[in-house]
């Protein structure tokens, strides 16, 4: 051998190779609220090598290749995300609100060859309501309801530690959701756009399509159940008891209509004067409609009592399709009596005002 061949061997170096990094995750699950911003979730690595960079590979566990999935550069060998970053990367990936996160290291250096880490897997859970949330109370409201949409009428679930039950009589076809509070939101809704398909949710408030109802195909008396113990996974049961005779709770009552001095005004309406279970209203009458609202609320006109169109008899209404008019035969002042002690039957009378 030359002198040269043997001064060029020996100034030739084998390259240098990186070492494969460990990869390990601090959980092997995660719920990821979408607007979480505390640190849920911790990787990191052993080093590949001196002037090696890094990138986080992301996708689900059913990407093999992870051909679909997502990259992040890396500055060290560590790195930390937020439930609002999971959330942003499992929409970027397509993944599922439920799914097995598959997470790798790839390592690579100028002249050097890349290395693949191990590869970890977390199962991960999306979630759309702060988790820290729990529901105490519970509260039925719509005309599908004794209680129409009257925060004051409607009577409390009973809750054990999180599930919650009411009895009572619910109308077809007629819309009813739960309230939080005495106050309109948060409610549970329905996620479903079917309100036959009781698919229950919290709704923290009003929004564009969020306030979606529950229905019920049969009248009758029910049991209702909510777990709420979870507050991203709620589930209810609509068990039907029999079909018993409606109970209309009445603690306060309106009169409305062309008959009276204030028209269609929800807001401008006269109230009945309250005496124990009897209502007495006496004013000005035109031979027009009138029916009386069970509660004053803006834009809310159901449930109602009616006469029925003899004027004998009382009847409840729950929605235009129930509306009965009676007109009284002339112009006059009249008295009205609404006698609300028997729920199952409730009776009234209109006699001229003496």
């Amino acid at each position: 051998m030359s002198i040269a061949a043997i001064v060029l061997s020996a100034c030739k170096k084998e390259p240098q190779v990186l070492t494969i990094p460990v990869l390990s995750a601090d959980v092997t699950s995660v719920n990821a609220y979408m607007h979480g911003t505390d640190a849920i979730l911790n990787l990191s690595w052993t080093s590949a090598g001196k002037d090696a960079s890094y990138s986080v590979q992301i996708t689900t566990s059913k990407d093999a290749t992870f051909a679909s999935g997502t990259s992040i550069s890396v500055p060290g060998t560590k790195i930390s995300f937020t439930g609002a970053e999971l959330a942003n990367i499992a929409k970027e990936i397509g993944a599922d609100d439920s799914f097995n996160m598959a997470a790798r290291v790839r390592c690579t250096a100028e002249g050097k060859d890349a290395v693949i880490s191990n590869i970890v897997t977390v199962a991960t859970r999306i979630l759309a309501v702060d988790p820290s949330i729990v529901i105490t109370e519970l509260y039925p409201i719509g005309e599908a309801t004794p209680y129409g949409w009257s925060i004051d009428n409607t009577v409390a679930f009973e809750n054990s530690n999180g599930v919650f039950t009411w009895t009572g009589h619910l109308f077809q076809n007629a819309e009813f959701k739960f309230l939080c509070s005495k106050n309109f939101w948060p409610a549970i809704v329905n996620s479903s756009s079917d309100p036959f398909e009781h698919k229950p949710v919290y709704a923290p408030a009003d929004g564009e399509g969020i306030d979606k109802k529950f229905k019920v195909a049969t009248e009758g008396k029910y049991t209702i159940t909510v777990n709420a113990k979870d507050i991203n996974a709620i589930t209810m049961n609509v068990e039907f008891i029999d079909a018993d005779v409606q109970e209309i709770v009445v603690n306060e009552l309106y009169i409305l209509g062309g008959a009276t001095s204030t028209g269609w005004n929800l807001d401008a309406m006269e109230a009945f004067t309250k005496n124990g279970t009897i209502f007495t209203w006496t004013g000005h009458l035109t031979v027009d409609e009138f029916r009386f609202p069970l509660q004053k609320q803006s834009n809310v006109w159901w449930p109602c009592l009616m006469f029925s169109e003899d004027g004998k008899s009382i009847v409840y209404g729950k929605s235009d399709a129930d509306k009965v008019v009676y007109k009284v035969a002339e112009e006059g002042d009249y008295t009205i009596t609404i006698d609300a002690t028997n729920v199952k039957n409730i009776t009234g009378t209109i006699v001229p005002a003496s």
